[in-house]
């Protein structure tokens, strides 16, 4: 009896396919890249079929890259394109025998977006904008017809995102190429991705904290302070979730919080990832402002003055906001829109400020900053997907139209 009792519990078939899967996607946020190649390679071995193993395994890649450092970064890149191009070429033929098959739509739309990912590093600009756009359609259309198709929204929740976040002076651009996108519908997508994708959901939930925290005033980052934890107790060696953590804490009232964490970053990463102490100390310089500290920004202007000089700038200016000294800010303010819209007449920076840092400034001028309030966990708050507890697996049948 007991023996039946616990068959009941194995997972078989598509579940079986989407907890292997996700269980790969989990190692290679924990950083565990060799673990996760061999996942995704018994995956395979299991069911050579399963129409998501050619995006999984390139993925591996595609992470390794991102976390990657100097010649082992490029080789990542590399090996990711050859491995996105095979599993693209293998979709589109598949699809070709099975036109509305749900699972390698999705492969193909999910590996084109990111082969497009690829593309930027690469800067190759129009194979960035055919492919972003070739996935983003596949999966629009695959969302239309199949809307509980959950993974395809962490794709789709990046591109109205990433598209939907383009300068003012480049949206024509954007109309014309047909690369436009919504951010707030971004966020919503990626919302939706980080509590309902079986496969994708770690990775939804790392962009949508990336998002919430470099741009809080889209985002209301306090709405993912409890999802922020959650994600760093769950993967504490990844410096991607720690970085967001730290800046939704400043975001949300919490800066010692967030000093406590930037310590614990100092003494995790940097033995593995040695060029993280300048995104740490960018970090850091994103706290000083919440709790008025001029002493403390003034003091680690030298590690500002090579590099990111205008992000320091704009801290400083916030700085002066906190303490009372409103004048001295919008000089700073200004400054800072003054050197975007004539770059060869500033006398204040060399290099023209990045537009993440001028719409801040624009954004201050007219509201100043002030010190965050401590914000706490709504009743319902955001929650990672935990497929093990979901009874539905991903639709892996074709299209009642095939």
């Amino acid at each position: 009896m007991l023996v039946c009792s616990l068959l009941l519990f194995v997972p078989t078939g598509a579940r079986a396919n989407d907890l292997l899967a996700r269980q790969g996607v989990d190692q290679l946020l924990h950083l565990e890249f060799d673990k996760a190649d061999q996942t995704f390679a018994r995956l395979e071995r299991e069911n050579p079929d399963y129409p998501l193993v050619g995006f999984l395994k390139a993925s591996v890649y595609w992470v390794r890259a991102e976390a990657g450092q100097g010649e082992a970064k490029k080789a990542a890149w590399l090996e990711a394109e050859r491995r996105l191009e095979k599993t693209i070429t293998h979709s589109q033929q598949m699809l070709e025998k099975t036109p509305n098959d749900v699972l390698w739509r999705l492969n193909l739309g999910m590996s084109q977006f990111f082969y497009a990912r690829v593309q930027v590093e690469m800067q190759h600009i129009f194979k960035v904008i055919k492919y972003a756009r070739a996935g983003r359609d596949i999966l629009r259309d695959l969302t239309k017809e199949h809307p509980d198709i959950e993974d395809a929204y962490f794709v789709l929740g990046m591109y109205e995102y990433i598209a939907g976040s383009v300068p003012r002076g480049l949206k024509w651009l954007t109309y014309l190429l047909d690369i436009s996108g919504d951010r707030d519908l971004g966020i919503k997508y990626l919302e939706r991705a980080t509590a309902r994708a079986r496969i994708m959901a770690p990775e939804a939930a790392r962009m949508l904290l990336a998002a919430a925290a470099l741009q809080p005033e889209y985002a209301s980052p306090c709405k993912y302070l409890s999802l922020s934890r959650q994600m760093v107790a769950l993967f504490p060696e990844n410096p991607h979730y720690s970085g967001a953590y730290q800046l939704i804490l400043v975001h949300c009232g919490y800066p010692d919080e967030a000093l406590k964490e930037n310590r614990r970053a100092f003494a995790t990463y940097l033995e593995r990832f040695p060029d993280m102490a300048h995104p740490l100390n960018l970090v850091k310089l994103q706290v000083y402002p919440a709790i008025g500290a001029m002493d403390k920004i003034k003091e680690i202007a030298p590690l500002f003055a090579k590099k990111d000089y205008a992000h320091w700038y704009l801290a400083k200016a916030q700085t002066y906001d906190v303490v009372g000294q409103r004048k001295k800010a919008e000089v700073m303010y200004r400054d800072i829109v003054f050197a975007a819209d004539n770059p060869n007449d500033s006398t204040v920076f060399l290099d023209t400020p990045p537009d993440f840092v001028v719409e801040k400034a624009e954004l201050y001028l007219k509201h100043p900053y002030r010190r965050p309030t401590p914000v706490k966990v709504g009743k319902d708050p955001l929650r990672l997907n935990d497929p093990t507890k979901a009874l539905k697996p991903m639709q892996a049948s074709r299209s009642p139209k095939g």
